[in-house]
């Protein structure tokens, strides 16, 4: 029930007179008193987008400080720097370092460029290490037991923990085969130690770091030395000839042979408290059919004693038709010692009192042309082998001339034993054949022929005998040895001949 005071049971009038003062003041009844409004009234909302502004910013990899340098040192040296700069900015004015480089701070680099590429390389075997588990037997490591000492370095763990190598030695440090640090590793090992070989290189590295398949990698970066590039260049290389006939024809021993000499070896007089030396030149003849070897040893360079052991040369072994020798050219480089050989090979002089001697027997005397060493390759071949046997027998020791004549005698011996073909492996096969031979009949270092003295004429026909071996030991020069001359052990391929204008590198 509505109260009779209340305003809503009054009437319209009295409402109306009342309102003003219970409903507010006047300009709210009338719209067009109310004041203006500032803000504007949407009748739509329009569609609102998100908007994604990306901002792209340089980075600086911590590979690229790596990189970006083909020369170890300067890389460590770079890092060592950065480290520095980094600590500085950290520490106060007066505990600053200034100057160059110190040891501890290119460790420091050094250790850290270790870890950085183990942690790529290697991570799988590290986070395993991290949790005490043991490296998978598919790791590349699983052979090495790897382990991390107190800087975070992965090393080899191995077998020489007795050993009383140092921490270092036993337990390498273990690199990958194919990251830029480890080839400036090696590049630097290489370059530090001269250019050293394959082997060498490789030991060295061996006695701080453990490189996955370090000889392949190794071989791999020195085979990139422009160093070693420059020296290792072959000259042009023709397809090589065929053989002289003089090789490939049957004649008799030392028909056409080659000379050259060697030495010179230091003698001494047989007795006396003198103690003065004297030098002993041995020369080598050698046989282009058989590859006979003589050696005679003279005293010294002269004319007269070069004819001398030249005569006694063509008294025990014929006389030559052909004999070729070294005009001295091909050594424009030799050692000093060599050199007074060929300075007496190309004297005027004693090529004319040589010539004197070899004409009246018909002896023809050629030289080899000039820059083509190969020409001389079998005499310079016996050269080497004559000298090996000397050295290894002799050492330091100073002989008598006597004594001299008598071991390269013995040397001779030696090399006329030498087989001229392959071994064989069947035991009903007769000798080997060798240059011995074809000079008495057998090696001259084989056991001494049974006598047949005592034999009766009507069982042993001597003539007969005789020349059916020497039969034998041609058809055996000419179905087995001269067959092995057939392959052409280089010089395999034809190439371009040089033409005018071409751009072409000397070398001695």
């Amino acid at each position: 029930m509505l109260s009779p005071d209340s305003g809503l049971s009054q009437s319209q009038a009295s409402v109306s007179s009342k309102i003003g003062g219970a409903w507010g003041p006047a300009w709210l009844i009338r719209e067009t008193s109310w004041p203006p409004s500032t803000l504007p009234i949407l009748t739509s909302i329009p569609e609102e987008r998100d908007t994604n502004i990306q901002v792209s910013l340089p980075t600086v990899l911590v590979t690229d400080l790596l990189l970006h340098h083909s020369n170890l040192e300067r890389s460590l040296r770079v890092t060592s720097y950065v480290f520095r700069f980094i600590r500085n900015c950290q520490s106060p004015t007066l505990h600053r370092k200034i100057g160059l480089v110190s040891v501890g701070e290119r460790k420091q680099a050094l250790y850290f460029w270790i870890k950085y590429v183990q942690q790529i390389e290697f991570s799988v075997e590290k986070d395993c290490l991290h949790r005490q588990v043991p490296v998978k037997k598919t790791s590349a490591l699983s052979s090495l037991n790897p382990r991390m000492d107190s800087d975070g370095i992965l090393r080899v763990g191995g077998r020489l923990d007795r050993s009383t190598l140092s921490y270092e030695q036993k337990h390498l440090i273990i690199l990958p085969k194919t990251y830029h640090l480890t080839e400036l590793i090696i590049r630097q090992t290489h370059c530090h130690n001269l250019h050293s070989s394959l082997n060498v290189t490789m030991s060295i590295l061996r006695q701080t770091y453990w490189i996955i398949h370090a000889r392949n990698t190794i071989k791999r970066i020195i085979h990139q030395c422009i160093s070693c590039h420059r020296f290792r260049s072959i000259h042009s290389q023709q397809l090589m000839a065929d053989l002289p006939s003089s090789r490939v024809t049957i004649s008799p021993p030392f028909t056409r042979c080659g000379i050259d000499y060697t030495g010179p070896f230091i003698t001494r007089l047989p007795s006396g408290r003198t103690r003065t030396t004297f030098k002993s030149y041995p020369a080598l003849f050698v046989c282009f059919t058989t590859k006979a070897v003589h050696l005679e040893t003279v005293s010294n360079l002269t004319t007269q004693v070069f004819i001398a052991a030249l005569r006694r040369f063509v008294s025990r072994r014929g006389y030559p038709s052909t004999i070729l020798s070294d005009n001295g050219t091909n050594s424009v480089g030799a050692q000093n010692t060599l050199r007074e050989v060929y300075e007496f090979l190309k004297r005027t002089e004693s090529m004319v009192q040589i010539n004197a001697f070899c004409l009246p027997h018909d002896i023809h005397w050629e030289f080899i042309p000039p820059a083509t060493l190969h020409f001389g390759g079998l005499w310079e071949a016996n050269i080497k082998s004559c000298k090996s046997i000397f050295k290894r027998i002799t050492g330091i020791q100073v002989y008598t001339q006597e004594e001299l004549c008598t071991l390269f005698t013995q040397i001779e011996a030696i090399m006329n034993s030498r087989p001229l073909c392959a071994l064989s492996t069947d035991s009903n096969d007769c000798d080997t054949l060798t240059s011995g031979h074809f000079l008495i009949g057998r090696a001259l270092t084989a056991l001494p022929s049974e006598d047949y003295s005592t034999t009766q004429p009507n069982r042993l026909t001597r003539w007969n005998l005789l020349q059916q071996q020497q039969q034998r030991f041609w058809k055996l020069w000419s179905s087995d040895y001269l067959l092995t001359l057939q392959h052409r052990q280089k010089w395999r391929t034809p190439q371009q001949e040089f033409q005018v204008g071409d751009l072409v590198v000397l070398k001695n």
